[in-house]
This record gives C-alpha cells, sequence and structure tokens, in this order.
C-alpha cells in the first residue's frame, strides 16, 4: 500500500508538471504566431529578429535586474565569512575558513 501511495503522488506531482509545461508551451507558440514565427516555413528577417528578441531580452532584463539589486549589498566576503562564523559557534559545528 506504500508504495502504491507512493507511485500516487510521484503521478501527481508529474502530472502538475506537464501541465504547466503544456501551458507555457501553448503561450510560448502564441507569442511566436504574434511576431510572425513560423516553424519549418521559411521565416522573414524581422520574424527572426522577434525570435531573437524573446530568446535575448528576458533574460537580459532579469539579468540588470539582479544586478542592480546586488550592486550595493551591504555584504562583502569578509562579512558574510564573519557572519557564518557567528552562526557556527552559535550552533557548535567547528569555523572553518
Amino acid at each position: 500500500i506504500i508504495h502504491f501511495e507512493r507511485q500516487k503522488l510521484f503521478y501527481l506531482k508529474s502530472d502538475r508538471k506537464i501541465h504547466y509545461q503544456l501551458k507555457f508551451t501553448y503561450v510560448g507558440f502564441w507569442g511566436f504566431g504574434g511576431i510572425g514565427y513560423v516553424p519549418g516555413a521559411e521565416n522573414s528577417p524581422e520574424a527572426i529578429a522577434g525570435l531573437a528578441r524573446i530568446f535575448v531580452w528576458p533574460p537580459f532584463a532579469i539579468f540588470a535586474a539582479v544586478a542592480w539589486l546586488m550592486w550595493d549589498f551591504p555584504i562583502d566576503r569578509e562579512a558574510q565569512q564573519a557572519l557564518r562564523r557567528e552562526i557556527e559557534l552559535r550552533e557548535g559545528a567547528p569555523a572553518d575558513g
């Protein structure tokens, strides 16, 4: 019975993942159609440029936002190591480094 429950839980988790993947795939293909990209066909330079924008600009924007947030992060390497030693001493673990 325990094995069956584990299989059922695995199936439910994998089913949810597949559902999300299908949803994102549908949205992605809808977006590709919006820029004029047709898979397997001869595409215009505008469609290829639009495809490049879809794959380049979102990761770039996320990277730039994270870099902006981290630019003045108040903890440098020495401060992080001091905090780590303090936590390890509090927990009784040996502090290395």
